[in-house]
């Protein structure tokens, strides 16, 4: 039985929300020691385990708007008949977004020994090119002017400790 890109996509997004779910509820907590004690309001931002909650709560809401979506096509395509033959769906566009997703839940676990900054230029080119970019200057542009923002802002303005691996000389 061939399943139609709409179809995928449901089945896509239902396995990273499954994904995100656990990692939001399971694995940070279990894997990011977060200290008792009372915080004021408005500081959440410095917790451990906001970053990591906040890539997957995003991970999680991007499966549910892929959901949605896949769900609504596949509502208007039962409303229409067939017309064309059926047309074979091309794994690859699957493939590369288990890529890119599964690249996403790994930043958390490379960032500590490469660096955030590092990290952050790595996989901004990386999703640039799943996201079908050719042009090499493009991400390699982009992930400069983002991985030096980031520093910049977090670093050296803000003053939050992170992970900045082998570029720790900076």
């Amino acid at each position: 039985m061939q399943l139609s890109e709409h179809k995928w996509n449901f089945i896509i997004g239902l396995f990273f929300a499954i994904i995100s779910l656990c990692f939001l509820t399971f694995v940070n907590n279990w894997a990011i020691d977060t200290p008792n004690v009372s915080y004021q309001s408005g500081s959440a931002l410095i917790l451990p385990s906001f970053f990591p909650d906040w890539i997957c709560a995003m991970c999680l809401l991007f499966a549910i708007g892929q959901m949605i979506s896949a769900w609504s096509h596949m509502r208007a395509e039962a409303k229409q008949p067939e017309v064309a033959p059926y047309l074979a769906y091309d794994s690859r566009g699957v493939i590369t977004r288990i890529a890119a997703m599964t690249t996403l839940i790994l930043m958390y676990y490379v960032a500590d020994g490469l660096g955030i900054v590092l990290t952050g230029f790595l996989f901004y080119v990386l999703y640039a090119f799943f996201c079908g970019d050719r042009s090499i200057w493009r991400p390699l542009t982009g992930g400069a002017i983002t991985s030096g923002l980031l520093y910049y802002l977090f670093v050296k303005l803000a003053e939050v400790p992170m992970p900045l691996g082998i570029l720790d000389f900076l």
